[in-house]
């Protein structure tokens, strides 16, 4: 290839003749470096003259959102501000007669009757209904709730309120309520058993009891004589097959009145049975069930991750 100074002809001088040996060529190989090199220098020049400019708080943020991008193809997951709540009451109702919730939350009509959230029919001794619950307003308020019973002719029954603290791990949580009535004394919990019981054996009942588990079930039961403890039993393996020698105990809450327990349920096509009874801990022996019929976890409840049992009260003659 030949020069700029190649292809520019000049005139030829009186004592010098330009011939074929005095145009030296020079290779595509020569001619790429020097290219090469010339735009380099171009670059680092123009690069020292330009004076830097500071870079403002904008051009970081959009910097720092480009770093921060997720790669192509990569599920990032967004936890959601909302828990998905299902509330189930047990409760056999009459022909005319509806169910409806009310809370202090706003889904939940903010403890006003006018804004009652309706339960919807299941079975003859089950009413469902399934609510999203903000998690923040869970973390500052709790949740309280209770139930209004309709009848036909216009006239109403309130329950008891409940009181409940849900975890904000939670993505979803299934509330399973006996009816509670408003005439039962709310804080009739008995302090006795703290009397009796050695802390060392409370506080080995708290281990046992409140392990991590699917299903957590709760009962009150204020009327137990000295030494007597509250436990549960039932018709699968992590109820021990209703076997009164391996009596699984309950851990007595002094601060909400309740005896809890939290167990690993899984799934299965027929309804759980169970049944609380009495446990003498001096003695460590069963010593009866509760009476009434078997309580029942219907399937809906055992699918469920997580799920709370307010099974009312310790059932007596």
């Amino acid at each position: 290839m030949a020069t700029e100074k190649e292809k520019t002809p000049k005139k030829a001088s009186a004592n010098k003749v330009a011939t074929a040996t005095n145009i030296v060529k020079e290779s595509p190989q020569s001619a790429t470096k020097k290219a090469t090199v010339k735009k380099a220098v171009t670059k680092k020049a123009i690069a020292a003259e330009t004076p830097i400019k500071p870079v403002t708080e904008k051009q970081t943020e959009k910097i720092t959102k480009k770093k921060a991008s997720p790669k192509a193809g990569v599920k990032v997951k967004v936890e959601s501000s909302y828990i998905s709540v299902s509330f189930q009451l047990i409760y056999g109702t009459n022909f005319g007669q509806s169910i409806y919730i009310v809370g202090n939350q706003q889904a939940l009509g903010a403890h006003s009757d006018d804004k009652a959230v309706a339960l919807t029919y299941v079975d003859q001794s089950h009413w469902a209904v399934n609510v999203q619950l903000d998690k923040k307003m869970l973390a500052e308020k709790g949740l309280n709730y209770y139930y209004i019973i309709k009848n036909e002719d216009g006239s109403f029954e309130k329950s008891a309120s409940y009181q409940l603290e849900i975890p904000s791990e939670y993505a979803s949580v299934n509330i399973t309520d006996a009816w509670n009535f408003s005439g039962y004394e709310q804080n009739a919990f008995s302090s006795d058993v703290f009397k009796v019981l050695t802390s060392k054996t409370i506080a080995s009942i708290e281990k046992s009891a409140l392990k991590k588990g699917t299903h957590q079930f709760k009962v009150k039961a204020p009327q137990l004589a000295p030494h007597h403890v509250v436990c549960i039993l039932g018709d699968m393996e992590k109820l021990n097959n209703w076997n009164p020698e391996k009596a699984i105990l309950l851990f007595p809450d002094k601060e909400s009145g309740f005896w809890k327990v939290n167990l690993t349920i899984t799934e299965r096509k027929n309804p759980v049975q169970y049944k609380y009874g009495i446990y003498d801990i001096a003695a460590k022996t069963f010593v009866a069930f509760e009476e009434g019929e078997n309580r029942q976890l219907l399937k809906a409840a055992t699918e469920a991750k997580n799920a709370i049992l307010n099974d009312g009260f310790f059932r007596t003659n």
